[in-house]
């Protein structure tokens, strides 16, 4: 018959095997952890230069077609303002840049719900989010090797499907302008994508060097 203090060092036993998993293993687990965490730096956001200004041409305000889908949804805001001439502009004829009228295209209050930083670029930069990735399954990955460089690597293929989709993202004109290639992505019904890393083993475990 088992004690108390049995009982408990047989819990504890329990605990340490079935609640751990070490991350340096090669397995669905590890690898499926290493991939979300580069994947939340890997988010799917609009390539826009926000913000920019454009100066009216011939008394005529400027109008960009793509910025305006996202002025229509929100996103941005559109302001009249005064804008300095392009520094192209005076090149021929030696003259200084003039300001003149003209509008700027920023981010909406609504548009700043969806900013975030993006560690993975150069430099950091704000940009505005309309979906993540969150992986699905992890569908086969090599036995581990060792790389030219030393390391020990792993390719892996995986499935994925994005998730927290912003609901302006599905606006037919901002689709047209943004998403070509990833209409039917947004529904969220879609199938899972697949896709390949290849990760390495570092101290604390597996990582995405880059995706």
């Amino acid at each position: 018959m088992f004690s108390r203090r049995s009982h408990c060092f047989l819990f504890a036993g329990f605990l340490l095997l079935f609640g751990c998993v070490n991350p340096r293993a090669a397995s669905t687990s590890t690898f499926k952890t290493a991939i979300q965490a580069a994947l939340h730096e890997d988010p799917l956001f609009l390539m826009a230069p926000i913000p920019v200004e454009f100066a009216d041409s011939h008394g005529t305000h400027y109008t960009d077609d793509r910025l305006e889908a996202l002025v229509h949804v929100g996103v941005l805001d559109k302001l009249s303002v005064m804008v300095k001439e392009s520094p192209f502009s005076g090149m021929l004829d030696d003259r200084k840049r003039r300001v003149l009228p003209g509008v700027r295209y920023d981010v909406s209050d609504k548009g700043k719900q969806f900013q975030r930083s993006i560690k993975r670029l150069t430099v950091p930069t704000q940009v505005i989010v309309y979906a993540d990735k969150q992986v699905v399954d992890i569908v086969r990955y090599s036995e581990p090797a060792t790389s030219a460089a030393g390391q020990t690597v792993s390719e892996v293929t995986y499935t994925y499907k994005l998730v927290n989709i912003a609901e302006w993202a599905r606006n037919p004109a901002v689709k047209k302008y943004f998403f070509t290639n990833r209409n039917n992505q947004l529904d969220e019904n879609a199938p899972p994508i697949e896709a390949k890393a290849f990760l390495a083993l570092m101290s604390d475990g597996w990582r995405v060097p880059r995706m």
